[in-house]
């Protein structure tokens, strides 16, 4: 017996999203806080750019944790 067509799960390809963005957009941000400061080389030396590198390292690991661990928490029930 045939299954119906139904639509993928929003979740996987939203997570997907959102790390393709992070991913992208991260370095760009990373960058423009960094030329923000004092000195515009590396290290920086603000706290507040070592909190950006920090929380966009963050994200762009726990969204592709979630991507890749979508297959066992987007499945869809069977019936």
């Amino acid at each position: 017996m045939t299954r119906p067509n139904s639509a993928p799960p929003k979740g996987p390809l939203i997570m997907l999203g959102l790390m393709s963005v992070a991913s992208l957009g991260g370095p760009f941000l990373i960058f423009l806080v960094i030329r923000g400061g004092q000195s515009p080389d590396w290290p920086p030396d603000r706290p507040v750019e070592w909190l950006t590198i920090s929380l966009v390292t963050l994200s762009v690991v726990s969204l592709m944790l979630a991507c890749v661990t979508s297959g066992s928490w987007s499945r869809p029930r069977s019936s």
